[in-house]
């Protein structure tokens, strides 16, 4: 028989380890950083240690309208490989292992790898996407 707060420290460990590791959220809080939830839960999760709320989607404090995208980290990102983007909507890191430039992120937001527009604006059809396209087209043309 387990202690009542062992038990509790194990059922909370469990149920992190239920959410796939994207999705986990932490409060934004340092010096309480409580696991609280998936990110699909909403926009923003209470924590109930510190009363504080953290934002799903950019995991900063509680906020108003969109995340501010981390600009600098995407331009960091950018430089080093064109395969990983952040989702223009929610800021989640996106990678992109094979296929075309057509990205839906867990928010459900659809946009193009290379513009980041909407997807319903650009449809592959902006000059990066084109060449990619291109690209591909030509390595499975080669592969043949």
């Amino acid at each position: 028989v387990l202690p009542a707060n062992v038990f509790s420290h194990l059922e909370q460990e469990f149920e992190t380890w239920t959410i796939p590791a994207p999705e986990r959220r932490y409060c934004f809080f340092a010096p309480c950083s409580r696991f609280l939830g998936s990110s699909r839960t909403g926009p923003r999760l209470h924590c109930p240690s510190c009363n504080n709320s953290t934002c799903s989607g950019c995991k900063k404090a509680a906020h108003a309208g969109f995340c501010t995208p981390n600009t600098e980290f995407a331009e960091t990102l950018n430089s080093v490989d064109t395969n990983f983007s952040q989702c223009p909507h929610c800021n989640y890191l996106l990678e992109r292992t094979q296929g075309c430039p057509h990205i839906t992120c867990i928010c459900s937001y659809q946009f193009c790898l290379f513009c980041k527009f909407d997807w319903a604006v650009c449809q592959g059809n902006c000059e990066a996407a084109r060449h990619d396209i291109h690209q591909l087209h030509e390595a499975f043309v080669l592969e043949e």
